[in-house]
């Protein structure tokens, strides 16, 4: 009784795995990528001098806060415009908030030598 019971079990799960293969060969497919990928920049890491310098300001980017961007009220007009908002400074383009964002994160980075 029991190895009908498996035997159903197992064609089941067969039939369910063929019904999704396409799905999981794709995330398969994306996992190996990404591992190809993270290979490769390590072997790049490796010869690089500046490599450790530049996962430093990688990791204090991830740290912050990202740009966010903000309607409100012209000071002058009262239209409404679009604003950048970044560690609650705002800016008028979001190049000068990704400009300032990016020199607080070397700024950061800066301090984690300094110590």
């Amino acid at each position: 009784m029991w190895d009908l019971v498996f035997l159903v079990v197992f064609f089941c799960a067969a039939a369910a795995i063929y019904r999704f293969r396409k799905p999981i060969l794709l995330r398969l497919a994306r996992f190996d990528a990404r591992n190809a990928a993270r290979r490769a920049e390590e072997l790049r890491e490796r010869k690089d001098r500046f490599a450790h310098y530049r996962r430093a300001v990688l990791t204090a980017e991830e740290s912050l806060e990202e740009v966010s961007k903000v309607v409100i009220a012209d000071e002058r007009t009262g239209q409404p415009v679009t604003r950048f908002l970044f560690l609650g400074e705002r800016y008028l383009t979001r190049n000068e908030a990704e400009t300032a964002r990016r020199a607080r994160a070397i700024a950061i980075a800066r301090d984690f030598y300094a110590e």
